[in-house]
């Protein structure tokens, strides 16, 4: 088929290189043909793009990018879905696409347009429940009269995509279940796939141990580490990760934090400042995509604690995946997606019911046989569930039933 791909992400955040790119390239490998428009932010496109500009010619993806717009509030959107809805009915004009595949909501209204204005099937990739994501984030408040104007379009736009879309992905088990008691349309079972996050196997490998970065981290023979991956902020409870640590450190003197960011580190210090924890025993650093496993070979348990909110339901952590692909066991906490279901279909590691120094004085002496674990029994385990190939062969059989 030929496909017009539709995301609010640029290809060149890391968002874009490990769940968009990988992805599309495997549709591309399975017959079809992509073209992409995405929204680039600025600073990323200068750093990345000829490096993804020769991934998408290696993989004969065709692409147009366009640029994120960041202010005003709530006008910026309406100004990058004009740039997308002109832009996608251009192309259209040149290739006559058979199919729109929205990553999300905002080019989810460009897709809806398309299905209406020229019948192309029409894919809502919803990625999450993203109106309520604004809310929960406090992104939105709807105390704010703008804010809820926009809130009630979204939710209203939310009804008549899962209504007109030929085909549903959700990330989770748990959100398709709340969509279904939403109750928009009767056949949202039959039209949805569950594909979670899923991380390329062949890039998140178990790694040996790297001694070189290990001295660079100041990070002992005898020490074990802790590993946060990802962003800060927002959704991801630094605060909690680190009253974590410090129960663990009670535990295992040996013990390091080490937390893989994009974000400002002067976030983490101030979080230790507050905790009373000793900057000694923190280490910061940012890693490109094809880095990550270097600095995962170091690492003995990963942590994932995630606010858990309504939105997060349809949520699912890119990391889980990324960390069980390079063998590592993972802490997190519940009331996020499906991840309390993998885990204990996978039990590949450990549950936190609540946010507590009980809970966690349970979770790390029910972590003690996970620590001991071969890494590739993780690995493999994982496999099954998470890897790419999965994910692409669901998305191939999605594309197939259109």
């Amino acid at each position: 088929m030929n496909v017009l791909y539709l995301t609010y992400d640029g290809l060149t955040d890391n968002l874009g290189q490990s769940q968009i790119l990988p992805y599309v390239f495997y549709l591309q490998k399975n017959g079809h043909q992509i073209h992409i428009i995405s929204c680039e932010k600025t600073i990323n496109f200068k750093l990345r793009y000829t490096t993804i500009k020769q991934l998408l010619a290696d993989n004969n993806v065709q692409h147009t990018p366009l640029f994120y717009t960041k202010r005003p509030p709530v006008l910026s959107t309406v100004i990058d879905i004009l740039k997308l809805l002109h832009t996608a009915k251009k192309l259209h004009q040149q290739h006559s696409f058979d199919v729109v595949h929205c990553r999300s909501y905002i080019p989810a209204l460009v897709g809806l347009y398309m299905k209406r204005k020229y019948g192309v099937k029409f894919i809502f990739d919803m990625r999450g429940f993203w109106p309520d994501e604004r809310v929960d984030g406090n992104l939105w408040n709807l105390k704010n009269p703008l804010y809820k104007i926009v809130y009630r379009f979204f939710k209203r736009k939310e009804k008549q995509v899962i209504q007109e879309s030929n085909a549903i992905v959700s990330l989770t088990n748990a959100g398709l279940q709340e969509m279904q008691r939403w109750n928009y349309t009767p056949n949202i079972a039959s039209k949805t796939t569950i594909i979670p996050c899923c991380a390329d196997f062949n890039t998140f490998t178990i790694t040996p141990y790297n001694t070189a970065l290990a001295e660079q981290l100041n990070i002992q023979p005898h020490n074990k580490v802790l590993c946060y991956l990802g962003s800060l902020g927002t959704w991801y409870m630094l605060e909690e990760m680190l009253d974590f640590f410090t129960q663990l450190k009670q535990h295992d003197s040996s013990y390091l934090f080490l937390i893989i960011t994009t974000d400002d580190a002067t976030i983490v210090k101030e979080g230790c400042a507050n905790k009373n924890i000793a900057l000694e025993n923190i280490r910061v650093t940012k890693a490109n995509r094809n880095e990550i496993t270097n600095y995962l070979s170091l690492v003995n348990l990963g942590i994932s604690f995630i606010k858990p909110a309504y939105s997060k339901l349809s949520s699912s952590p890119t990391k889980m995946a990324e960390m069980y692909a390079c063998g590592i066991p993972l802490v997190c906490n519940e009331g996020v997606g499906d991840v309390a279901l993998i885990n204990s279909q996978y039990p590949l590691g450990v549950m936190v019911s609540e946010l507590s120094t009980v809970e966690y004085t349970v979770a790390i002496a029910a972590l003690q046989p996970l620590l001991t674990l071969p890494k590739q029994a993780i690995r493999t385990k994982a496999q099954t569930l998470l890897s790419l190939d999965i994910a692409g062969q669901a998305y191939v059989n999605m594309y197939a039933q259109l």
